[in-house]
């Protein structure tokens, strides 16, 4: 067998790709590079004067394993808490077109809200910050004009890439290091002004209330040369990746005050936040090997290669089609155009998404539930007969107290129909949503999200709920398909339901 050190796998088939020898795994890493918030006030902002030498390097070599990434990702052990502008990432996982890389990450500062926490909500700032985008410019020459490859500079939107227009990191791919920069899923800033707050963060950091502010979800875009081969899954071999990714911050202040004072020019509001004074027109930012950053993040396969095996799922018509009087109802991709979603599997009508456990604390640690194995298993039984073709459990057994648990043995009963997938991060914070301090479900709103963009692109139709809420269909309804192709018929896309106590028709127990 031929021996290649170096393999662009941009350039390489899939038959290629499999004739040679796997390159050496490497190892995630995470670059820690001091924060000086003493520079924050001062306009224009200084440029960072960093370099590689001193940046202290935390490597996690457990993370090593496509089918099992989310288990062994360092949730509970991040290096946000020592550079908080690294972002808490939660799940990384390619889109099913293999356009982007996508990133599930959480907002650490909303782990402690309270008074008595002020240094940390200060330290943690930069956290914030990669809600908010910066313009960028590229740049062929360093500050001296020596050709130093490419570099980026702060610009306003009128003077920023096309692509760079409303970014927050670098994206590097290895081994080809092509470079890409980010994209937000939406715009947290103009979600606040739709939704009338006058603040999408505040510096003392009592915004719990504003869930959106929870989920940091943003995505790499691939490079051109790379799409197939992270599509198809062939840059996968023997469950490691051999394609990689390194996430590099642009290290900015966060934005206070409107939510409206920067939003790109496409929202065609004027805006009160100069980029020119606030950060000069000559800030370039240093060179990638002298940040902070994520290291050798690993590219495993799409999400439906990974957890449903293509036996293990029903291909009758009625799992790809609602039955109604209209017909097919047809696949609905709000934010992709029809390119981008050509490639993509729709075989799904109606999923569910449930982040649940063996055992749990209810908050504030109130009571202990202990059979929640019964309870998965009920709950499966019903929603599978009311018409759900597939149901996501995002298992936070390892999590609990004793972390010996596991959901497996129930969801192992039906095979075709229940994904189970290890997510052993923990909450942060179980206290309930009032008060002072206020509770933060970190790991739950990341399951959901991680759920969501995993599968929602191969489904019609996607639920999210607990296991102690239960989705009836009514009046004339006895499937939840003939509700949804009901509520399509009307125009309707986002359904929310009631929440009521109901008591169980005891005939029919038994």
């Amino acid at each position: 067998m031929k021996t290649i050190r170096v393999v662009d796998l941009g350039q390489l088939s899939q038959d290629a790709l499999h004739s040679v020898e796997p390159p050496k795994i490497r190892v995630l890493a995470a670059y820690i590079e001091p924060i000086n918030q003493s520079d924050w006030g001062k306009k224009p902002l200084p440029s960072r004067k960093t370099t590689s030498s001193p940046l202290p390097v935390r490597q996690y070599p457990d993370v090593s394993s496509c089918g099992r990434l989310t288990e062994q990702w360092p949730v509970d052990d991040p290096p946000t808490d020592e550079d908080p502008f690294l972002p808490w990432i939660h799940d990384v996982f390619p889109t099913a077109d293999g356009r982007h890389v996508q990133f599930v990450a959480q907002n650490r500062r909303r782990c402690n809200s309270g008074k008595q926490y002020g240094d940390l909500k200060k330290f943690l700032q930069p956290n914030i910050a990669l809600f908010q985008h910066v313009p960028l410019r590229r740049l062929k020459f360093d500050e001296t004009g020596k050709d130093s490859g490419t570099r980026y500079r702060l610009a306003s939107h009128e003077d920023a890439d096309p692509d760079g227009m409303e970014t927050r990191f670098i994206c590097r791919f290895q081994p080809t290091g092509e470079e890409t920069l980010s994209t937000f899923n939406f715009n947290y800033d103009w979600h606040s002004k739709r939704k009338g707050y006058k603040h999408t963060f505040t510096e003392e950091g009592f915004d719990n209330h504003m869930i959106w502010s929870s989920q940091l979800l943003f995505r790499c875009p691939v490079p051109e040369g790379l799409v197939k081969i992270v599509r198809d899954g062939s840059s996968v071999i023997d469950d490691y990746a051999t394609l990689y990714v390194d996430l590099i911050p642009v290290r900015t202040p966060p934005r206070y005050g409107y939510p409206n004072q920067f939003l790109p020019p496409k929202f065609n509001k004027p805006y009160t936040f100069m980029a020119e004074e606030e950060w000069g027109e000559s800030h370039i930012l240093p060179k990638v090997e002298d940040s902070g950053r994520w290291e050798n993040i690993p590219i495993c396969k799409p999400s439906l290669m990974t957890y449903v095996e293509d036996s293990h799922v029903a291909r009758a018509a009625e799992s790809n089609r609602i039955l109604s009087g209209e017909g097919i109802v047809p696949a609905v991709y709000p934010q992709a155009s029809q390119t981008e979603t050509s490639a993509i599997d729709k075989r799904f009508n109606l999923v569910s998404c449930v982040w649940t456990s063996d055992s749990f604390h209810t908050r504030g640690e109130a009571s202990h539930i202990t059979d929640n194995t019964r309870r998965l298993k009920e709950w499966l039984e019903f929603h599978l007969m009311t018409g759900f073709d597939h149901i996501f459990v995002y298992d936070n057994s390892a999590a609990q107290d004793d972390g010996r648990g596991s959901l497996k043995p129930v969801t192992d009963l039906f095979p075709e129909q229940v994904t189970h997938i290890d997510w052993p991060s923990k909450v942060c914070n179980n206290r309930p949503g009032n008060g002072d301090n206020k509770g933060e479900r970190s790991s739950q709103y990341a399951a959901e999200s991680s759920c969501r963009l995993r599968f929602g692109a191969h489904s019609n139709w996607v639920g999210a709920f607990d296991i102690d809420e239960y989705i009836v269909p009514m009046g004339n309804h006895t499937n939840m398909k003939d509700v949804l192709a009901n509520a399509y018929s009307r125009g309707l896309k986002i359904l929310n339901f009631k929440s009521m106590r109901a008591w169980p028709r005891k005939d029919l127990l038994e």
